[in-house]
């Protein structure tokens, strides 16, 4: 009873201060809004891509076979491990550096290249200048000395500018995959709508690329390993032959071992084949298309943040400063 008498008095000590709760919940409006128009807005371009699961009939009905020897030919794992890394690879710094040259023309400027739009003309909130103000004091010599090697990428040594390029792009850009669908999402929110929209773009073009390659590296060195097993086979099937006449059991060894070349033979073929062969891994379920409302910063949510901290700040204030008051 004696609990709930000084719930309620407290609540009443606040009641009775409620002009000054409302002068704090006003004073957070006003910041947040302050914050929430100072933060540049962003749009977003999102695509959806579904790769291709197709499959060869005869790789299935080998597939217990070339697994025994140590084979990859089904189709389908390779293309489960290159959905798998979607993400890794849309990530990995070769890409986005591939990306830095990609030309864009953003409203309002010139053609220049992404590099150059994410380093030079990307807006910054106020308070950035001030922490720019204080990182001069500790950069000033290293920003001077980047300036002519921005375009120069050294696989071992990046330079400040280049940090910031791969920060931002890490940060802008994110790739995910639906598990149950097998539908691969890439998004991309940049200031600017056209060039969020040419990004996703030329990212669903250098995906086809690069996933092409990582595809045909791992055929071709499983092609390499059929060929090995293959001249194998087919030494052992030499043998087998003038063997024939010697042991009784020639003819069983004869017909095991070309069994055996014929299989690895039309394994080598197989993969021969898929390296030479071009074709789509997915297909553009959504493709990039230009925003016409920014997505970024959701301002409605920055100033009920804002407020809502300043309240409870407020009444926070107040319980403390009547518990010390009793004291």
């Amino acid at each position: 009873m004696e609990k709930e008498m000084d719930l309620v008095a407290l609540c009443r000590y606040i009641w009775l201060r409620r002009y000054f709760v409302c002068k704090v919940a006003v004073a957070g409006v006003i910041l947040g809004v302050i914050i929430a128009l100072s933060i540049p807005k962003e749009y977003s371009t999102k695509v959806q891509l579904l790769p291709y699961a197709s499959k060869n009939d005869r790789a299935d009905k080998n597939a217990s076979f070339a697994s025994m020897l140590g084979l990859t030919v089904n189709n389908s794992s390779l293309e489960d491990i290159a959905l798998d890394f979607y993400p890794v690879v849309v990530k990995s710094t070769p890409f986005l550096v591939d990306l830095a040259q990609m030309k864009v023309v953003p409203n309002g400027l010139s053609e220049m290249s992404l590099f150059e739009y994410i380093t030079k003309e990307q807006k910054k909130p106020w308070w950035n200048s001030m922490l720019k103000l204080f990182g001069k004091l500790f950069f000033s010599t290293r920003l001077e000395s980047d300036e002519n090697s921005n375009l120069n990428w050294d696989p071992f040594y990046y330079t400040y500018w280049q940090e910031m390029y791969l920060d931002v792009m890490n940060d802008k850009i994110e790739v995910w995959v639906e598990k149950k669908s097998g539908l691969v999402n890439i998004e991309v929110d940049m200031q600017d709508p056209l060039v969020a929209a040419l990004i996703a773009d030329s990212t669903i073009n250098k995906l086809q690329t690069y996933v092409s390659s990582i595809q045909k590296a791992k055929m071709l060195n499983d092609m390499g390993y059929a060929e090995k097993m293959y001249n194998q086979a087919k030494y052992n099937y030499e043998v087998a032959k003038d063997r024939q006449g010697t042991i009784s059991r020639g003819q069983i060894e004869l017909e095991m071992s070309l069994n055996l070349c014929n299989m690895l033979a039309r394994q080598y073929e197989m993969l021969q084949a898929k390296v030479t062969e071009e074709r789509t891994l997915f297909s553009i379920i959504e493709p990039a298309k230009v925003a016409l409302n920014a997505d970024k910063p959701n301002r409605k949510v920055i100033v009920f943040v804002f407020t809502f901290l300043f309240i409870f700040s407020g009444i926070i204030w107040l319980i403390l400063k009547r518990v010390f008051a009793r004291d």
